[in-house]
């Protein structure tokens, strides 16, 4: 039997778009290959053509191989992997793959250690090369081109949402970045996500998009010309994707999770304390870094994309 490869990540979407690189290069290395995770991200695998299957961590039957104890149902659906590399700190799960995928079973911590700074594309990569999946050699590349440049029409989307209120740039100043967009000719619309609602209120008169899933997503941000947020799982998916980006930062660290893509400039205030998010103990109830960051240096970042692209077509 040819060679299988299973690859499990119970992460958000944005964890698991930071691996999309390393699926596609294991693609080229096994003769098939599954992804479990949680729906939303393994429908977006699948359509990017990473893999050849999809398997849903919300399925009843994800529960047994988490428990430890794969029943025959978890056993049938995952017996034609012949290897398995599970992105889990949790050792129950990886015992379960182990009855299971007879070639070996690759476990890697979800992220880097906090403090460690280190991309956790990076990391995900050299844990696989850990386990022998890749070569020592093999070099992570930048994602695929886009398969066909926006119309010059094509809006610049705002996603002035995130994960945790914590990581949000305040919304007036978006805004205002879209106000100065408008008044140089450019079409302006809003995203919105299921943990965004709060924010509608902020942008009343406003154009704004509510994906229904991820693949809706995927759709809208492929009709975009560039894109506009903080530091979330659409950034990543829309870097991926390969839109001119403008990534705000605040108490996270750009070192660990800077969106992958040909086409991104990250911006991020220089406060006096270093970036927070991952380490309680140093973490502020209240993100003032974020304040640091003016409408100027935004709208400044994105010139500079676009001056860049102009150059090169």
């Amino acid at each position: 039997m040819a060679p299988a490869l299973l690859v499990v990540h119970p992460g958000a979407l944005g964890d698991v778009v930071l691996v999309f690189g390393l699926l596609r290069e294991l693609g080229r290395r096994f003769a098939r290959i599954g992804l479990m995770a949680q729906s939303g991200p393994a429908q977006l695998a699948l359509a990017e053509g990473l893999m050849h299957e999809a398997f849903a961590l919300e399925s009843a039957w994800t529960a047994s191989l988490f428990a430890g104890r794969p029943d025959a149902r978890a056993r049938s659906r995952l017996s034609p992997y012949s290897h398995a590399l599970i992105f889990s700190a949790a050792p129950a799960a990886a015992e379960g793959l182990r009855t299971i995928a007879p070639g070996g079973v690759c476990v890697v911590a979800p992220r880097p250690p906090a403090g460690e700074r280190r991309h956790a594309a990076d990391h995900a990569w050299s844990g696989a090369q850990v386990c022998g999946l890749l070569p020592g050699d093999a070099v992570p590349g930048l994602p695929p081109p886009r398969p066909q440049p926006p119309a010059p029409q094509a809006p610049v989307l705002i996603h002035p949402g995130a994960g945790s209120p914590r990581k949000r740039w305040p919304a007036e100043r978006f805004r205002t970045v879209a106000s100065t967009l408008e008044s140089r000719g450019v079409t302006v619309e809003y995203l919105l996500g299921p943990a965004d609602h709060d924010l509608q209120p902020h942008l009343t008169g406003a154009r704004v998009h509510l994906p229904a899933d991820t693949l809706a997503l995927r759709r809208l941000l492929l009709s975009a010309r560039a894109f506009i947020g903080n530091d979330s799982g659409v950034s990543h998916l829309a870097a991926w994707l390969g839109l001119l980006c403008v990534v705000i930062f605040g108490p996270s660290d750009p070192e660990r999770w800077r969106p992958v893509g040909a086409r991104v400039e990250v911006v991020r205030p220089q406060p006096a304390c270093a970036p927070c998010f991952e380490t309680p103990s140093a973490t502020c109830a209240r993100p003032d870094c974020l304040l640091g960051l003016s409408v100027e240096d935004v709208l400044s970042a994105y010139g500079r994309l676009i001056r860049e692209t102009e150059e090169e077509e």
